[in-house]
């Protein structure tokens, strides 16, 4: 059995640290997104939404833009959180969900 040449063994070391920082940085995070509607489908503009972690209580706040959508980057994965909507004149709303998902509407009520 022929032995490695030293040229070959430098080649894959070479390639070993060229790649591992690829490696290490694996996505581990995801998003959550959603539009906020009222009973007849309307999108609610400036309402206050709040992403918390589950077992940490660990929360995180956006307001929904004019189409009623928001949207919380860099979620870790593997987690479970709920979506809280609050609005003036409306209960507040709460979804499970976890990241890497998209809600696809999260629907207020009339108070």
């Amino acid at each position: 059995m022929a032995r490695p040449l030293p040229w070959e063994i430098l080649l894959c070391a070479l390639a070993i640290f060229l790649l591992s920082p690829l490696l290490l940085n694996a996505e581990v995070t995801g998003t959550v997104t959603g539009t906020v509607t009222d009973s007849s489908g309307a999108t609610i503009a400036n309402a206050p939404v709040v992403l918390r972690k589950a077992n940490t209580g660990l929360e995180r706040r956006v307001q929904t833009n004019p189409s009623g959508g928001y949207e919380f980057l860099a979620v870790p994965v593997g987690e479970n959180y709920s979506v809280r909507v609050e609005a003036p004149g409306f209960r507040a709303a709460v979804q499970p969900t976890s990241s890497s998902k998209s809600i696809r509407s999260t629907e207020l009520t009339s108070s």
